[in-house]
């Protein structure tokens, strides 16, 4: 069995989420969007669903994030899996898919993001959305590496 720490790496410097390089091989459409939900889990997500199907309003998944017994997360979230960083554009879209819903949204982008997209993820509202590409999820598992290595 692979550890988290060794897997984050591998997933970092994979193909899953290219260094921009024109040489990098970019998961399609439902791979990434398998891809991603393995990730989630990883991640401690549980109840992860890929929905990803014509007509699902821009939302390719769920998962809930349970941090105690009384107190779960829900979680949309959307893969892209284009070959360009995704835009403030397609944050906004996918803020608009949340609706009225009480979920949080995560967007997947195999090639990053523009700094205005970042921005306007920042915007803080009811439909919060995360952003995850090659760095903040390397940083997630360092981070959480060395507490557990801590812990024990």
């Amino acid at each position: 069995e692979i550890s988290r720490s060794d897997w984050s790496s591998d997933v970092c410097s994979s193909d899953l989420f290219p260094s921009h390089d024109n040489n990098a091989i970019n998961f399609l459409g439902r791979r990434f969007e398998r891809e991603c939900k393995k990730i989630l889990n990883h991640m401690g997500f549980s109840n992860i669903k890929v929905t990803g199907k014509t007509g699902d309003q821009g939302i390719d998944g769920k998962a809930q994030l349970v941090l105690a017994r009384s107190i779960i997360i829900n979680f949309l979230f959307q893969c892209k899996s284009g070959k360009t960083k995704v835009g403030s554009p397609a944050i906004r879209e996918f803020r608009g898919s949340l609706g009225t819903s009480s979920c949080l949204g995560i967007i997947f982008a195999q090639n990053g993001f523009t700094k205005d997209a970042i921005k306007e993820s920042s915007k803080k509202g009811p439909q919060q959305v995360f952003l995850f590409d090659r760095h903040n999820i390397g940083s997630f598992y360092k981070e959480r590496y060395l507490l557990n290595k801590n812990e024990t």
